[in-house]
């Protein structure tokens, strides 16, 4: 199974759901401080993360048949 990409964006904060990495864009627009270690974004990593998961779609129950092209 290939690996999820998935991005959460605040308008001052993005999340890259890679369970490692956290950046402020307003303070550090080219990302060379990772906040995902610092304890003052703890409880704002833990937010994200859940918002995140929230907002998944429903994994599917049935499988899809590939077809290969012809």
């Amino acid at each position: 199974m290939g690996r999820k990409i998935l991005f959460l964006t605040t308008d001052q904060m993005r999340y890259d759901g890679s369970e490692g990495e956290l950046y402020d864009h307003a303070n550090d627009p080219e990302q060379w401080r990772n906040l995902w270690n610092d304890p003052a974004y703890q409880s704002l990593k833990s937010d994200l993360i859940a918002d995140l998961y929230d907002h998944l779609p429903p994994a599917r129950t049935d499988r899809r048949q590939w077809v290969a092209s012809v």
